[in-house]
């Protein structure tokens, strides 16, 4: 079953048709995504400690971290329907690969790729 997660994982951002890309290293620099209308940006990518912010101009309603491996590791529901920056504090984890997850208020969700070094 963590196989197939996985696996999942990997297709969903390898061959999505929505990719990204960056030379800023400041933001998030790849990311897949089921809408064409919201988008979201994490800050600081890559995080030197485990906390980060997401900014969006749309409302968002949840943030999911999960590892390389498939496991949710941290869920956040804003209490409150802000454009302003979400604090994120992951608890203890180790440095790696992480995709984030933000829904929408609308359903729609992106997921973004961010590393912790």
């Amino acid at each position: 079953m963590r196989m197939r997660k996985i696996i999942y994982i990997i297709i969903m951002v390898l061959f999505s048709v929505n990719f990204s890309f960056s030379q800023n290293n400041t933001w998030d620099n790849i990311h897949y995504q089921n809408s064409t209308v919201h988008d979201a940006i994490i800050s600081p990518v890559p995080m030197s400690i485990p906390q980060f912010y997401v900014k969006s101009n749309q409302l968002i309603t949840r943030i999911e971290v999960i590892d390389i491996l498939g496991k949710t590791i941290y869920i956040k529901h804003p209490h409150n329907y802000t454009f302003e920056p979400i604090e994120v504090n992951l608890p203890p984890c180790k440095k790696g690969i992480y995709f984030v997850k933000i829904t929408f208020d609308d359903n729609t969700y992106i997921i973004k790729k961010t590393i912790y070094r």
